[in-house]
């Protein structure tokens, strides 16, 4: 388990949204007329000060590019490369969906290609 100096910044701030409102709520049980207040000074004040106090720290922006990166290694075309890596096609159909997946990067020329396939099928 992790110690209070091990967590990340969003971490840290997930712990801070449960506090809060775990405060607020018990106020509210408690009978307090002004509960809510402890939610408008954790989220309008605290909370945003916190944000500006610790700024994000090395670890947070590396779990980020990781992220980014693990969504990158779905895109089409690693799959298409894997798919022939493992035999799945042969040369010709790689090079017809690759020259495809080319011709279709953009969502303009995406459209482009459906109009011409619909006038070929013609």
């Amino acid at each position: 388990m992790k110690g209070p100096s091990e967590l990340t910044r969003g971490e840290m701030f997930g712990v801070f949204v449960l506090l809060t409102l775990g405060a607020g709520f018990v106020a509210m049980a408690a009978g307090m007329p002004y509960f809510f207040l402890i939610w408008v000074l954790g989220f309008a004040v605290i909370l945003p000060i916190a944000g500006i106090l610790f700024p994000e720290d090395d670890a947070d922006s590396e779990l980020a590019e990781d992220e980014r990166g693990a969504d990158l290694s779905t895109d089409p075309l690693t799959s298409l490369r894997d798919q022939y890596a493992r035999g799945d096609l042969t040369d010709e159909e790689f090079e017809r969906k690759l020259d495809r997946l080319l011709e279709t990067e953009s969502p303009e020329n995406a459209a482009e290609w459906r109009e011409l396939a619909k006038e070929k099928a013609r």
